[in-house]
């Protein structure tokens, strides 16, 4: 459609990148600890505002589902206290992201394959101590990229989509496995054409 509009405008074609949501936590109630309990209105938002929400990791999901309700195609669910993504149902309308209070939440092109699932910036020694699966800024994955896509800033393996050539070895030699290499695909992309 865009094509067929640029050429009766005689508009210069630009070529549409579709975004899908992600979350950039793996922290779920099994792997992140709490600090206290939370016994307040079930919103991420409000519990945010009590000492940054119950779990101890104050970068990661709170888990109480407000963007699960904000999701117009019922893409988002909170599944053991971690907001999860069902990328062949998200439209990339970041809805979701723009309502999370964290910022755990947001948009990538949905070509991308690899993500780091933390936004934790603490030093290793004290992210271990919140979460199992938080990046630890061990510069593993930054070592060992072929492609020299990676790299740790603030103690947070961040990926640089220009140079990651997909191969997937980063999740490989994660020692707590908060790199992950998929297909993430949403609705528009979708490679069985379900929605």
């Amino acid at each position: 459609m865009a094509k067929a509009l640029a050429a009766v405008t005689g508009a210069e074609f630009a070529d549409v990148v579709e975004q899908v949501a992600i979350v950039r936590c793996s922290g779920d109630c099994n792997t992140v600890k709490n600090k206290l309990e939370y016994q307040g209105l079930s919103s991420c938002a409000a519990a945010k505002l009590l000492y940054g929400g119950m779990s101890a990791c104050v970068y990661g999901c709170i888990g109480l589902g407000d963007c699960e309700r904000v999701c117009p195609e019922g893409a988002i669910r909170v599944v053991d206290g971690l907001a999860r993504v069902n990328f062949r149902a998200c439209i990339g309308c970041g809805m979701c992201a723009r309502t999370c209070p964290n910022q755990v939440i947001t948009l990538m092109p949905d070509v991308e394959r690899v993500i780091v699932g933390c936004s934790n910036r603490e030093k290793g020694a004290n992210t271990r101590k919140e979460c199992a699966k938080g990046c630890i800024g061990c510069r593993k994955c930054e070592r060992e990229c072929p492609a020299g896509a990676i790299t740790v800033v603030d103690n947070l393996s961040q990926i640089d989509y220009d140079k990651c050539v997909d191969c997937g070895h980063c999740q490989e030699v994660c020692p707590v496995g908060c790199v992950h290499y998929r297909d993430f695909r949403g609705a528009h992309n979708a490679p069985d054409g379900t929605r």
